[in-house]
């Protein structure tokens, strides 16, 4: 497999991931602005969106999108119960979950990332995630991870928006659960291996 990254940009989820399942792949850088791959490869061939990420599997076939990348991944080691077993009403509410992080949290970082600061735009997004944020704090009530008591690709998804709120000094202390989750999560050798590789990049 070979993983196309920013580094710090959603394809966090997915290289954490891949370390999770234990594959063994590649890494590629894109830039974004040139859409020019570390090789000199034309990543729009690769992948017409242009954004990141994309995962080039073994048989050649490219995959697309946070979500899908990471339920493809977590299906590949079904002991790992990273997402709940097809068919299951469970694995509905995963990807609801997705869905809400993706949509609800990950589209709302965009006034962040935007060449333009615009402060109105800036604090309407804060506004939206910060009632996103009172959900998932809700949902972790009783629970350790997003998925109740075990780690799934929803935490691994999310923490990427937890990074972005250190980035960004976004304060988390109106949500303690989300405060521990994102503690714990910074502990697993999988998120500290990709803090570190990413980081070697700025």
């Amino acid at each position: 497999m070979k993983l196309f990254f920013y580094p710090h940009a959603c394809s966090m989820a997915i290289h954490i991931a891949l370390k999770e399942t234990g594959q063994i792949f590649d890494t590629e850088f894109v830039g974004l602005s040139t859409k020019i791959t570390g090789s000199g490869l034309d990543y729009l061939k690769i992948n017409p969106k242009g954004a990141v990420p994309a995962l080039g599997l073994d048989n050649g076939k490219v995959l697309t999108e946070v979500t899908t990348i990471l339920t493809y991944l977590a299906d590949l080691v079904p002991e790992k119960n990273l997402i709940p077993k097809v068919g299951s009403f469970e694995r509905y509410e995963m990807m609801s979950l997705l869905s809400f992080i993706s949509m609800d949290i990950h589209k709302n970082f965009s006034a962040f990332f935007y060449n333009e600061k615009i402060d109105s735009w800036i604090e309407v997004s804060k506004q939206k995630l910060a009632r996103s944020f009172d959900f998932l704090e809700s949902k972790l009530h009783s629970n350790q991870y997003l998925n109740s008591g075990e780690i799934s690709i929803a935490d691994l998804y999310f923490f990427v928006m937890l990074h972005w709120c250190d980035y960004f000094s976004i304060d988390l202390e109106k949500w303690p659960k989300i405060l521990i989750l994102k503690y714990n999560l910074e502990k697993r050798s999988s998120i500290q291996e990709v803090l570190k590789f990413d980081s070697s990049f700025l």
